[in-house]
């Protein structure tokens, strides 16, 4: 596996845990505001 390749696939799972991340955040805060309070950004 050359270094280009690690890197790439470095790269490819850094961007889907900052999506996952950030999913998480999103969902967290619609259900704060679902129960009626004030989600802190």
């Amino acid at each position: 596996m050359s270094y280009a390749e690690w890197l790439y696939g470095a790269s490819q799972v850094c961007v889907g845990v900052l999506l996952a991340v950030i999913v998480l955040q999103v969902v967290d805060t619609l259900a704060r505001w679902r129960r009626g309070g004030r989600g802190v950004l």
